[in-house]
């Protein structure tokens, strides 16, 4: 009997720190998650600020320049409604999912930032 509650005890103490570093990884894989939402969502504040002082710039714009920059920003606003889409399927990712997810968010934000620059190149 003593020999299988020592057996017993080794298998709990051979498991246990097992359990205490899988609990480890995921609060730390949590925290990368946490942490690179927080960056993500910062970027979108970001470029909607620089959208605001786009819609500036182009209010001061002449008429012709106000509508063709109109579709421009309006094209903006497509595209960041789309990351913002692509930001909320992040926060709801699965471990599983996460790293395809975290992937079509960031094409997604390219294409924000590169619709950008060329509407900013267009206005000067």
């Amino acid at each position: 009997m003593s020999g299988r509650w020592l057996s017993m005890v080794f298998v709990v103490l051979l498991v246990l720190p097992g359990c205490a570093k899988k609990a480890e990884d995921e609060k730390a894989e949590s925290s990368e998650h946490d942490a690179f939402v927080q960056s993500a969502e910062q970027k979108l504040a970001d470029i909607d600020a620089q959208i605001d002082t786009l819609k500036v710039h182009v209010s001061l714009a002449g008429d012709k320049a106000k509508v063709e920059m109109q579709q421009e920003i309006d094209q903006l606003g497509v595209e960041r409604q789309n990351a913002q889409t692509k930001l909320d399927e992040l926060r709801a990712a699965s471990e599983e999912t996460w790293e395809k997810t975290k992937v079509g968010f960031a094409e997604s934000l390219d294409s924000l930032d590169a619709k950008f620059d060329r509407a900013r190149a267009r206005l000067h």
